[in-house]
């Protein structure tokens, strides 16, 4: 037969009543579908609120030392200079001095002059000599491109597009280089690679967290709980975001101190809610005293301060 929540367990070491994490916990167990309700309100609200979120796509953020010291330094010591990149194109077969070499050139340089964010674009076949390897194999074509250092990973997209469609065409090896398109391939790899480590991490906890619950429902709460912290954290960022500037990578430090932490935070919460059952309380009380201590350690040092005043310390 279970057991009712005795006085003595509603109270802390110190003979306090429950911390308000424990009175939450209680509340929510005791109205379940209104906290349910409250959960799926507040995530349609964070969905909302994530599709106005504006993030800088330079590096740096507005207001900081880092970005004063550089715009100081662009004010006084440097002219201001749109960005560029450099094409470089490679052939094993053919030479710079060839028909086949200066005929891919001359159509490629028309389709970069073609695309809109470029202002000026500089070929060997213009007369610079200097843009041609010793051994004739490699050329080096400067482009200008509109905008400045703030507008260069935009502006450089569809250069890189060209590019791309330009690669392998002939025999021939077209790559570019530039802070833009740096930039650009920098933060797609950066969202591959935590994509798949998302994909990866989650699927390994899920694994280990069946084998220490031996059960699926158990295993999959804290993961279910940490993507849902994930989601209200994005959409309060959302919001933040539109009233001072935050960086791209926002978004990627969300995720993965989400799924970290809320993991772990969660598993520990699971844990003590079995063990409070074990010692034959009932679910609500089990909750109570499941957000009175776990969730309390999480929150604050009240637990700590109590241990040590009933230690007399």
């Amino acid at each position: 037969m279970n057991k009712s929540f005795p006085e003595e367990r509603r109270r802390g070491p110190g003979g306090q009543q429950l911390p308000f994490t424990g009175r939450t916990a209680r509340a929510s167990a005791r109205h379940p579908w209104r906290t349910f309700g409250l959960w799926v309100a507040l995530l349609a609200f964070a969905y909302l609120a994530a599709g106005t979120m504006s993030l800088a796509a330079s590096p740096g953020t507005a207001g900081s030392e880092s970005t004063r010291a550089r715009d100081l330094i662009d004010e006084r010591l440097r002219q201001e200079t749109p960005p560029e990149e450099y094409i470089i194109i490679e052939s094993e077969a053919v030479t710079a001095g060839t028909e086949a070499f200066g005929a891919f050139v001359d159509g490629l340089v028309a389709d970069v002059r073609g695309v809109e964010t470029v202002r000026s674009v500089t070929s060997y076949r213009d007369g610079g000599e200097g843009l041609v390897s010793r051994d004739g194999h490699t050329v080096l074509i400067p482009v200008t491109l509109t905008g400045d250092e703030a507008d260069a990973v935009e502006a450089a997209e569809p250069l890189v597009a060209v590019v791309n469609q330009a690669n392998g065409t002939g025999g021939f090896r077209v790559t570019t280089v530039g802070f833009g398109s740096v930039e650009g391939e920098f933060a797609t790899l950066l969202e591959e690679t935590l994509q798949q480590g998302e994909l990866i991490g989650v699927g390994v906890a899920l694994v280990i967290l069946v084998v220490v619950f031996g059960a699926a429902v158990a295993a999959g709460l804290p993961v279910a709980l940490a993507l849902l912290s994930i989601f209200v954290a994005a959409g309060a960022t959302a919001l933040i975001s539109n009233a001072m500037e935050m960086s791209n990578f926002v978004v990627f430090i969300i995720t993965m101190i989400g799924l970290a932490v809320g993991i772990d935070y969660s598993l520990f919460i699971v844990q003590r809610f079995r063990e409070e059952r074990a010692l034959g309380l009932e679910k609500v009380d089990a909750v109570a005293m499941a957000g009175a201590t776990a969730s309390e350690h999480r929150c604050s040092f009240r637990v700590w301060r109590s241990r040590l005043r009933w230690r007399g310390c």
